[in-house]
């Protein structure tokens, strides 16, 4: 279950940011800016269980006093993974709502 939360979120991740990002470069031939939400809450459904299947490994296997170095490690790109899904909740779903091109913010 883990490993397939961690599949199923890396690759929402790519596909999500690729699409938003494509969306805001080019807006006439990029797909609709709903594609990007539902990709997003896909996203979302693979963090949720991938943080849920990751504590339950570390409150099973180890004590959390006594991590080993590749599960902190695992546990950063998890880290890494939800605040790139917040940072495009938070600011590249507004712009692709209103259809605004990201190189006028820049």
């Amino acid at each position: 279950m883990h490993y397939a939360g961690v599949v199923f979120s890396l690759f929402a991740v790519l596909v999500s940011d690729a699409v938003a990002l494509r969306l805001l470069f080019a807006p006439g031939s990029a797909p609709a800016p709903y594609v990007v939400k539902v990709l997003h809450g896909a996203v979302v459904i693979g963090l949720c269980i991938l943080w849920l299947s990751g504590t339950a490994i570390v409150v099973t296997k180890y004590s959390v006093q006594a991590l080993p170095e590749k599960m902190v490690f695992k546990l950063g790109a998890a880290v890494l993974l939800s605040l790139n899904a917040l940072l495009i909740q938070l600011y590249l779903l507004p712009l692709v709502e209103r259809r605004r091109p990201l190189a006028v913010h820049f």
